[in-house]
């Protein structure tokens, strides 16, 4: 059994038989589902002590599970193995729902301003910059991998701080003592 289906048993588990939260607590996992004609399932777990124990679910509950999950364009079904698949049931709704989370993401990705970060030298009488439009990242890293050493203006600032700060904002996102 794949483990994203395990998880879709243990979800089922935990919304339809009482008790199964305090038997997880005891450390019993699924090990197998069977299915008998189709009208229901037997779900064969194990414990921590190796004992199986087993339940019983009716078609009609897997079948309300399986319904909360259908969308006007996929479902979720069961395989032969009993492993739970998403199928696509209407390419041309689905298709149309992808393109409308491209155009989201979009529109997310426009409205976020794109920011760029300095990296800053201060002490009790100078503050100088670096001059960078970089990523936070770059500047962050600039830091970590100089600080200690005498390249660029981290020689003439030993004792006071180095600070990666937005250029668009002047807001400091990160500052470290110069070593």
């Amino acid at each position: 059994m794949k483990q994203e289906s395990k998880e879709f048993w243990e979800l089922i588990m935990y919304r339809y038989i009482r008790g199964y939260e305090d038997l997880k607590k005891k450390g019993v996992e699924i090990k197998s589902v069977e299915t008998y004609n189709n009208e229901f399932y037997i779900i064969y777990m194990k414990d921590r002590e190796g004992e199986i124990i087993k339940t019983e679910l009716g078609n009609n509950v897997i079948q309300h599970f399986l319904d909360t999950f259908k969308t006007s364009y996929s479902e979720i079904v069961l395989d032969k193995e009993l492993n739970f698949n998403t199928v696509i049931t209407d390419y041309e709704l689905y298709n149309m729902h992808i393109k409308q989370v491209e155009y989201a993401k979009n529109d997310i990705l426009k409205a976020i301003p794109e920011r760029t970060y300095d990296v800053i030298f201060n002490d009790d009488t100078d503050s100088n910059s670096k001059g960078f439009e970089s990523s936070f990242d770059y500047c962050k890293n600039y830091i970590l991998s100089f600080n200690g050493s005498n390249h660029s203006y981290f020689a003439d600032y030993k004792g006071g701080v180095v600070q990666v700060v937005c250029n668009e904002t002047g807001e400091v996102m990160y500052e470290e003592e110069v070593r």
